[in-house]
Formats: C-alpha cells, sequence, structure tokens
C-alpha cells in the first residue's frame, strides 16, 4: 500500500485535496444514492464500504436507512 494513506492527517488532506469542488463532493454520494434506490435494498440491511478512506459514503447510506460498516486497511484514513 502505498505510505501516503499511513502518514498523519492523511484522511484529512483526502477529503481537502480530492474533493475540491462542490460537483467532486457530490458525485459518489449521488452515485451511491442512486444505486441504493435501484437495488430496493431493506432497511437496517447491513452494507460494507471497503475500501471506506474517510468514510464519505456512511452519510448517504445512513440516510437511505441501511447500517453502515466501514474497512480499510489504512488506520490514518479511517480515523
Amino acid at each position: 500500500m502505498d505510505s501516503r494513506w499511513q502518514a498523519p492527517g492523511a484522511g484529512q488532506r483526502y477529503r481537502e485535496h480530492r474533493f475540491v469542488s462542490e460537483r467532486a463532493r457530490e458525485r459518489d454520494p449521488r452515485l451511491v444514492g442512486a444505486i441504493v434506490r435501484a437495488l430496493e435494498l431493506a432497511p437496517e440491511q447491513p452494507v460494507l464500504d471497503v475500501p471506506c478512506g474517510a468514510g464519505r459514503l456512511r452519510a448517504e447510506l445512513e440516510r437511505a436507512g441501511l447500517v453502515y460498516v466501514g474497512a480499510d486497511v489504512s488506520p490514518t484514513m479511517l480515523r
């Protein structure tokens, strides 16, 4: 794994630099929301997000009534 994802503050830097524009921040959550609606997932169903990175899809999945479970190899990103 690339050592940059293990460095202190990696999650914060990822959020600040990768998703600078509003369009970039909203793209993946909007796509995940559409997929969840299309699949008609039952409320309370667990959904595994791997690699979850900084967990930016969590809010969208929980808004759909799903149980979010995130996993990532980088403890720094999880923080």
